[in-house]
């Protein structure tokens, strides 16, 4: 099997994922690079000032094994709409990513202590 093959069984663009938090748009935005590197172990996370989306990318010797990006809407106060696409990585690895991800914003929304570290600056 060659590289290419291998590669393309491996990585793969996925579905997006797509929820809803009761959490507002500029309090998931505050919080979303410290929630990327804190809970969902991504090595490198910005924000795309241009088109409105965090992006994040998991590091293994120095080759990018997981690449997501997040976009965040607002349809109704209070209320967020969080689209994540997996631009590359293994269909395994972004499951993880997701799960910790709603994870944190669970526990963000329901725990003060962890809402006051996390919007400290």
């Amino acid at each position: 099997m060659s590289f290419q093959e291998s590669f393309r069984q491996s990585f793969r663009v996925l579905e997006n994922v797509s929820f809803y938090y009761e959490i507002d748009k500029p309090n998931v935005q505050l919080i979303m690079n410290r929630l990327l590197n804190d809970f969902c172990n991504m090595n490198i996370s910005g924000y795309n000032n241009t088109n409105d989306y965090f992006w994040c990318k998991k590091m293994k010797n120095n080759v990018c094994v997981l690449f997501i990006t997040i976009y965040i809407t607002s349809p109704q106060f209070n209320k967020s709409h969080i689209t994540v696409t997996t631009i590359l990585g293994k269909k395994q690895e972004a499951d993880v990513f997701i799960k910790n991800l709603k994870n944190a914003l669970n526990r963000y929304k329901d725990n003060p202590f962890l809402r006051d570290y996390l919007t400290i600056k």
